[in-house]
């Protein structure tokens, strides 16, 4: 049986993946003291994640966690609210990717379900739907005009505005081709 932390290791690496399937930079910081497991680039600018594994209950509903898990050390778990920008909970067995952001980092957890309440309440009800990656985190369009997607023998990429800390506009293309 996995450990929890082998379990935590196995989300972040999943998630890191997917989020580099749809094009994003994904990072990790340095050290374990930060209150996010992954830093995403993003058109907007870089993204705080917390990565989580999503549980299921007897219900069928998943459980996503937004605080720590610190109670097995006699602590409070304390809230990912204000030191994250989202949360992703993964169903390792699925695999299934959940995003929790907004109000809902204020919860220490919340419930989501796959389908509607038998009885047809709707207040306090939140459906999978409603919490899918792509609302954070859409598939980048990474084809761009003038590139040959299927050539091998060059890499050249498009011009694309660099950040720098001097503030001066340079681009990748100011920069030269990058053929192998």
């Amino acid at each position: 049986m996995k450990s929890t932390t082998q379990l935590g290791d196995i989300a972040e690496l999943m998630t890191a993946e997917e989020l580099a399937r749809r094009g994003y930079i994904v990072s990790r910081p340095l050290t374990n003291g930060a209150p996010y497991d992954l830093l995403i680039d993003t058109q907007d600018g870089i993204r705080r994640v917390q990565v989580k594994k999503a549980s299921r209950s007897i219900t069928g509903a998943w459980r996503l966690m937004c605080s720590t898990s610190k109670s097995h050390r006699g602590r409070s778990p304390v809230s990912y609210n204000g030191r994250v920008d989202c949360i992703i909970a993964v169903d390792l067995d699925e695999p299934a990717y959940f995003l929790v952001f907004g109000n809902d980092l204020q919860n220490l957890s919340i419930f989501i379900r796959t389908d509607a309440a038998k009885n047809n309440q709707k207040d306090g009800i939140r459906l999978a739907a409603d919490y899918s990656l792509d609302r954070y985190f859409p598939v980048l369009d990474l084809s761009s005009p003038g590139t040959d997607a299927d050539s091998s023998a060059s890499l050249k990429r498009p011009a694309q505005a660099v950040r720098n800390p001097v503030g001066l506009q340079v681009t990748v293309a100011d920069l030269g081709d990058c053929d192998a």
